[in-house]
């Protein structure tokens, strides 16, 4: 097991388009430690903060979070490539302590490594453009219809778009991720080797890398970057970078 640093994540994952051998990137945060960690470690009220900014009024049953719990941990230890939080955002924050203990101690990471944030900086140094623009076809899972920026701005000819239901933070969802939008996306899939797949979709995301990658593609968990790409500000780094722009 190796920690990489940007640079090393994305020769990874041209390598793997290159020789179009399976691939997943699976970045994690304090929500899915939560939902990890239950119940040997988190309590239902602590899991509960985080199902409600994810699913709100639609959350799953208990039966249903503890599916989608078994999911996101197969789908982990699958990863080519675990984001984790940093020392400094454990020190910050008890959540991200606690996911970084699931990852190293309770085995979750079972490939290399990286920060949690290696997808802000894929983006903001170029490098996720650079393993784009020679692709003839690219699938897009996410709620944001950003279509038109990659096939204009990256002139990729193919731009499949699955369409997942939005985060319940950014207003109420169209329809229950789980288990109902959930169960339609890993039937819309439909990839193979060599095909690239873009995935911004909170921890159900996770589990779409891991079965775009189990059926031979190369799987990018870039999660709020599409927020960015459409501009909605969804997160602090967004909001400054669209001030500033």
């Amino acid at each position: 097991m190796t920690h990489l640093d940007t640079q090393g994540v994305y020769a990874k994952i041209a390598q793997a388009i290159e020789e179009r051998q399976p691939f997943s990137l699976i970045r994690l945060g304090d929500g899915e430690a939560r939902l990890i960690g239950y119940p040997s470690y988190i309590s239902f009220p602590d899991l509960n903060q985080s199902l409600k900014y994810w699913y709100g009024t639609m959350k799953p049953d208990r039966d249903g979070i503890s599916r989608l719990r078994a999911e996101l941990i197969t789908a982990c230890q699958g990863a080519d490539v675990l984001g984790l939080p940093s020392t400094e955002q454990q020190s910050r924050n008890k959540f991200y302590k606690l996911m970084h203990h699931l990852a190293m101690v309770e085995g979750l990471a079972r490939g290399d490594t990286c920060h949690c944030g290696v997808h802000r900086w894929l983006y903001s140094e170029g490098l996720l453009y650079s393993l784009l623009r020679a692709l003839s076809s690219v699938t897009l899972i996410t709620c944001r219809d950003v279509r038109d920026i990659f096939k204009n701005d990256l002139l990729i000819e193919e731009v499949r778009w699955i369409r997942v239901p939005q985060e319940a933070q950014m207003g109420q969802p169209s329809e229950q991720h789980y288990p109902n939008a959930h169960s339609r996306i890993l039937r819309e899939l439909d990839v193979g080797p060599g095909d690239v797949v873009l995935v911004g979709a909170g921890p159900n995301g996770k589990c779409y890398c891991n079965a775009a990658k189990r059926d031979g593609a190369v799987a990018l968990d870039i999660g709020s970057i599409f927020d960015l790409l459409a501009g909605v500000p969804s997160r602090s780094y967004i909001r400054v970078e669209l001030a500033g722009r």
